[in-house]
């Protein structure tokens, strides 16, 4: 990526070790079509359809919860800051929520009791109520995929691709992101930065992250 004038250098935390268990979704943390959390036995997966469909499956395809929102034009799953787990349209509009704002920095949980949970810290707040005991067990897991976003910061390098948006929307870099197996992790530039327009960074590697102010970067966690 080329060099961006004006951004300053503070290094950031990196942010792996949150998201050492991939059955969570953290705050920040997005699904986009085909992503999914995987139970830590493998044994029930969460996906993100492509017709907008939030769907909780056996590993053998057994439908456990859905959320409900096929075909409504749901383009991606936020799990918030202020805590609410929530399907989007892609003009902004909600389609779902757990309804749990008001809770900063809660987290969304797969069990290996097929109960999909939002907790705060050791309390929960919501659960889709689909305690299940089909633990099979095998050692081969779907692929478990979550992506997710930085404020204000920068991942420098990697890059493999790079292309202007057609709107100044992060969301957008991201999901370019998570729709490609070479990518690990994006940069996104705001107009004015690099040209007139916004531009997307895809990167197949997994690059340390810096403060950089009005960029979006994230990556995929599988």
């Amino acid at each position: 990526m080329k060099s961006i004038t004006a951004f300053c250098t503070l290094t950031l935390a990196a942010s792996s070790a949150a998201h050492a268990d991939q059955p969570t979704m953290y705050a920040n943390d997005h699904l986009f079509t085909g992503q999914r959390l995987v139970a830590p036995s493998c044994s029930y997966d969460l996906t993100f359809q492509a017709d907008g469909n939030l769907v909780l499956t056996t590993h053998g395809g057994s439908v456990v919860w859905a959320s409900g929102t096929q075909n409504s034009g749901a383009g991606y799953v936020s799990m918030q800051a202020d805590g609410n787990l929530v399907i989007y349209r892609w003009d902004g509009s909600p389609v779902w929520a757990t309804g749990t704002n008001g809770n900063p920095f809660a987290r969304t949980d797969l069990q290996d009791d097929a109960n999909l949970v939002v907790y705060r810290g050791s309390q929960p707040l919501w659960a889709s109520d689909t305690v299940a005991s089909e633990l099979i067990g095998t050692n081969v897991c779907d692929a478990s995929a979550v992506t997710s976003t930085e404020q204000d910061t920068n991942r420098l390098g990697g890059d493999y691709a790079g292309f202007d948006l057609g709107q100044p929307n992060p969301l957008w870099c991201s999901y370019y992101c998570s729709q490609d197996w070479q990518c690990n992790g994006y940069t996104y530039v705001p107009p004015g930065v690099q040209g007139p327009n916004a531009k997307c960074w895809l990167k197949n590697q997994v690059v340390a992250p810096s403060f950089a102010p009005g960029l979006v970067s994230g990556v995929i966690y599988r």
